[in-house]
């Protein structure tokens, strides 16, 4: 196992340094409860492990709260039934899905941050904008407003976001992955929660069921519904209910839990830092915030093609996830056989992974790594290695299974970060200091960032 440098304020900055000082380094060894882990850092063979997935399977897939929440969801699936929901789900992500988004997102936005409300205040982050983000992804996926479905006294984003953190609490104490599941259910508050996961599922499956038996109304056909749960079961109806060519309800429901634990805190910490250097690099900031007034006239009237010339948003969305990316890793997987990467020999059992933020402060592939630099992604000559190479940086992902996700994503934080810029000079609290570590399921604030919100109108004075 090869030693890291350790500081409190970065729970990555062994392998941002690491990389820095040996950048061909091509993996570490790593040490798992009664196994060996093997981290990827070298492109090449990322591209081989991204790319040979028949010698990989998903870690820890008989985790009994795992599978309540999503057993058969496109991270879980394997062979041909990844192959069906990546087909049904990519099917549905088409252009008037994205452009539906942004009203939705928009209206979401503004009620749960007040945007209309022209006072100063502090917003915590990510903790306030992963309120925007999962309200978000309830409003995409079923048109509901998460507030508008009371699950357990809660809305519903805020049920969900409470689920999985007891599930991580759970999971902390390792005792399924040593034991099984059994000992767990010997706990009352451990079958009280898988109570509380069976209760979240029925009042959504009731909501499926009920859409479906709107759809086939008339009525409803006459009126034109835009979220994914109303192409998902169109899909199904055009498909005659064969459910070896469509998704189940529960499927769908898995797909809903996909969405709502990866989309939630990916995107939620991608605003979070976004805004934070938008502070931190008053340079950058500036011209972003001077491209948002010149882009966005009225909010009601953006829409996606909008969002696609802003090129300073882009170059800057770019350089944060290069530095902050929310998942710096590629869920971890199994060796299903003995195998090579590369020279390296892989036995059947070992973990194998890829640390996608070690290139990212690699000098092979980016200069001046520690540096914040959106015009690196803006240049036409004299790039970045890492910008060229496909395997280099790859905060989505890369291959044939990247990020479904990536596009919803990137065009829901572009506009939270226009809904606040539009109407809000932002700073920081005197003295606040960032630290990075564990964040939910990514890579994010160790503590809360102190975003202070100014209204314009107070500068036009």
């Amino acid at each position: 196992m090869t030693p890291m440098e350790k500081d409190p304020s970065d729970s990555m900055y062994g392998i941002k340094k690491l990389i820095q000082k040996k950048p061909d380094t091509k993996a570490i060894i790593g040490q798992f409860p009664g196994r060996l882990g093997l981290f990827i850092f070298d492109t090449e063979l990322i591209k081989e492990v991204l790319t040979n997935h028949k010698y990989y399977s998903k870690l820890n897939s008989e985790n009994e709260l795992s599978l309540l929440i999503n057993a058969r969801g496109i991270t879980k699936a394997e062979g041909d039934d990844w192959k069906l929901h990546r087909r049904i789900i990519s099917e549905a992500f088409q252009y008037d899905l994205f452009n539906g988004m942004v009203p939705v997102i928009l209206d979401g936005a503004n009620e749960i941050l007040n945007l209309s409300d022209k006072t100063p205040r502090t917003l915590l982050l990510p903790n306030d904008i992963e309120l925007v983000t999962s309200d978000a992804v309830t409003r995409i996926f079923f048109g509901l407003r998460s507030k508008d479905l009371i699950i357990n006294g809660k809305p519903a984003s805020e049920e969900a976001t409470q689920i999985i953190r007891k599930n991580a609490e759970f999971s902390k104490r390792g005792i399924q992955l040593l034991l099984g599941n059994w000992p767990m259910n010997l706990s009352s508050s451990y079958r009280k929660h898988k109570k509380r996961i069976l209760n979240f599922r029925n009042v959504f499956r009731q909501k499926i069921q009920e859409r479906m038996q709107q759809i086939q109304s008339q009525e409803h056909q006459e009126k034109k519904k835009t979220d994914l749960l109303e192409i998902l079961l169109q899909h199904r109806i055009k498909h005659n209910n064969d459910l070896t060519q469509t998704l189940s309800d529960e499927e769908i429901l898995d797909e809903f839990a996909v969405f709502f634990l990866a989309g939630k805190d990916t995107t939620s910490l991608l605003v979070s830092m976004a805004l934070y250097c938008c502070v931190t690099y008053p340079e950058w900031g500036e011209k972003l915030i001077k491209e948002i007034h010149e882009h966005v006239g009225d909010l009601k009237e953006f829409n996606v093609e909008s969002l696609n010339t802003m090129n300073v948003m882009t170059a800057f969305l770019s350089e944060v996830l290069r530095m902050y990316p929310p998942a710096p890793a590629l869920l971890m997987r199994t060796a299903n056989c003995d195998h090579y990467i590369g020279k390296m020999f892989v036995r059947k059992g070992y973990i194998v992974n890829t640390i996608f933020l070690a290139n990212n402060y690699s000098p092979k592939y980016f200069k001046d790594p520690d540096h914040f630099d959106p015009n690196r992604w803006m240049k036409t000559e004299d790039k970045d290695e890492g910008t060229k190479n496909p395997f280099a940086y790859i905060p989505f992902s890369a291959g044939q299974r990247n990020c479904i996700g990536k596009h919803m994503a990137l065009i829901e934080a572009k506009l939270i970060i226009c809904s606040i810029l539009k109407n809000y000079k932002i700073s920081l609290d005197d003295g606040f200091k960032l630290k990075m570590g564990s964040h939910s399921i990514g890579y994010g604030p160790a503590e809360p960032i102190p975003l202070k919100l100014t209204p314009l109108s107070f500068y036009e004075k």
